[in-house]
Order: C-alpha cells, then sequence, then structure tokens
C-alpha cells in the first residue's frame, strides 16, 4: 500500500513538472510572436512607398499597395483642382477684350477683315496712305480724293460711294472737279456705325481729309 502512495506522488511530481515547463514554453512562445510583429511593423515603416491605384493616389507599405492591386510611383501627382487654383489668375476677363464685345456694331467684314485693334483713328488733313489695307473711322469725310483702283475702291462702312451722276468714281468724294460728289452728299444715305463712318482702303489712298475720333461702343449705332 506503501508503495502504491510514492508511486502515485512521484506521477504527481512528474505532471506537475511537466505543466510548469509546457507553461513557460508558451510564454516564450508569446514573446517571439511579439518581437516578431514589433519588427515587422518597423520593417513596414521603413519600406512606406507612394501607390497609385483605382482610388487615388496614397503613401503606403509596399505589401498593402500589392494588397490594393496598385502600382508603386515615384511620388504622387499634384491633383487637378490646385492646378485650376493655379492658373486661374491669368485667364483674362472677356470685358478687356476690345472690339465687338463692347457693344460695338464695326464688323471686320466692313474693313477686308481687319480686326477692330487695328483700326486706325486719328484725324487725316490732305493725307496719303501709301501701304493698304487700311481702316480708318471718322466721326467727318470731308475729302477721299484719290485711289488706285486697287481691291475695289474705297468703302465707307461697306459702301463704294457714287460719284456725279451715279458714276463709278472707285469710292472717292470731294473733288467735284473729276466727277465726284461733295463727301456730304455722297455719304447722306450712308448710315452711321458706332457714331461715325468706317473708312476701308485697300490699297493706295491720297487727298484724305477725315475727322478722327473714338467709335461709340455704348449703343451700336
Amino acid at each position: 500500500m506503501l508503495k502504491t502512495k510514492s508511486f502515485l506522488l512521484a506521477v504527481g511530481v512528474v505532471l506537475a513538472m511537466a505543466f510548469i515547463f509546457s507553461c513557460t514554453s508558451d510564454i516564450e512562445s508569446a514573446e517571439e510572436v511579439l518581437g516578431k510583429a514589433e519588427s515587422s511593423s518597423s520593417s513596414l515603416q521603413s519600406s512606406s512607398v507612394f501607390c497609385m491605384s483605382a482610388v487615388g493616389c496614397a503613401e503606403m507599405s509596399a505589401e498593402a499597395c500589392s494588397a490594393f492591386g496598385g502600382t508603386i510611383v515615384s511620388s504622387c501627382p499634384v491633383s487637378s483642382s490646385s492646378l485650376l487654383a493655379v492658373s486661374s489668375p491669368s485667364v483674362q476677363s472677356s470685358s478687356s477684350v476690345a472690339g465687338p464685345t463692347n457693344n460695338c456694331a464695326y464688323q471686320a467684314s466692313l474693313c477686308g477683315g481687319i480686326a477692330f485693334d487695328d483700326i486706325i483713328t486719328k484725324s487725316f488733313s490732305n493725307a496719303s496712305l501709301d501701304e493698304g489695307p487700311n481702316c480708318i473711322f471718322a466721326l467727318g469725310i470731308t475729302r477721299l480724293g484719290n485711289e488706285n483702283g486697287q481691291g475695289g475702291g474705297l468703302k465707307v462702312n461697306g459702301t463704294k460711294l457714287a460719284g456725279q451722276n451715279n458714276s463709278d468714281v472707285g469710292g472717292r468724294c470731294g473733288n467735284t472737279d473729276w466727277g465726284q460728289q461733295p463727301c456730304t452728299d455722297a455719304i447722306r444715305n450712308i448710315q452711321k456705325i458706332d457714331g461715325g463712318y468706317y473708312i476701308y482702303v485697300p490699297a493706295f489712298a491720297g487727298d484724305v481729309t477725315t475727322t478722327g475720333g473714338n467709335p461709340n461702343c455704348t449703343g451700336g449705332k
């Protein structure tokens, strides 16, 4: 009976020692796992990359980028909204553009396609315009005495002025000895545009006397 108790006691001691050893082993395994996790986290932080994916671009670990199906890029691009914010101050307001957008009735067809900004607004006195084409704006016309017949003649607000007896004088006026009408008569039926007359000179013009000024672009005509 005594031998049996001794045997059972020995078995109990062995089992107790085995349990203690098992617990100690489990504790060491947990510490090892924690150490590996910390090492892995540090490795991920040190190897972060810029990742371009379907949802955008962001900084993350290479493993996460791969999981998202993204592509590693050198940097994330600037968003389009930022580009717009930078470029928007350089856009000019349409109100600063001269021409028909300022309620002018002038059309480039009145002067052979010449732009509004290229119109001459100064006065002329017995002047010659050797190089054409030109477009003159005048508040009044005293004489358009000469031209060389090129380009279809002179035109005032799109109309070639007629001479005496409705003759073709190349759009000239003021030299009555040459069959021209006085300019006041020649332009009598010409409706003003922007408060005056747009004179188209396709080539040479001589003996030109006009009163210059700026177009009145507040009401069109």
